[in-house]
C-alpha cells in the first residue's frame, strides 16, 4: 500500500524543472536552493539535477528546526503585508 501523505520525489523534481523550464536561469548566474533535510531534497536524482543546472544545495541543519526560522519569518512578513493586501485583477 502506498503511503499518499508523504512527499514524493516527483513532486519536486517536477516543480524545479518547471522553474528551470519557466525562469531560464543563466547558467552562469549562481543560484541557491535551500531546503529541509527531506528525503525528496537529500535524493541522488535532486542532487544530480541541482548539479547540472550549476545550482548550490543549501540545507538545515540536522536536527535544528530553527535554522531556517529568520528567513522563513520574513517571507510570512511579506507575504502578509505585501501580496495579501493587494487587489488583483482577476483572469477572464
Amino acid at each position: 500500500m502506498v503511503n499518499e501523505h508523504r512527499m514524493k520525489q516527483g513532486l519536486v523534481l517536477d516543480a524545479m524543472r518547471s522553474a528551470i523550464s519557466l525562469r531560464r536561469p543563466n547558467r552562469e548566474t549562481s543560484l541557491l536552493h535551500h531546503s529541509n533535510r527531506g528525503s525528496q531534497y537529500t535524493c541522488e536524482t535532486f542532487r544530480e539535477l541541482l548539479a547540472e543546472e550549476n545550482i548550490t544545495c543549501s540545507m538545515s541543519v540536522r536536527g535544528n528546526c530553527w535554522d531556517s526560522a529568520m528567513k522563513e519569518n520574513f517571507f510570512a512578513s511579506l507575504k502578509k503585508e505585501r501580496i495579501h493586501q493587494e487587489q488583483f485583477e482577476q483572469a477572464v
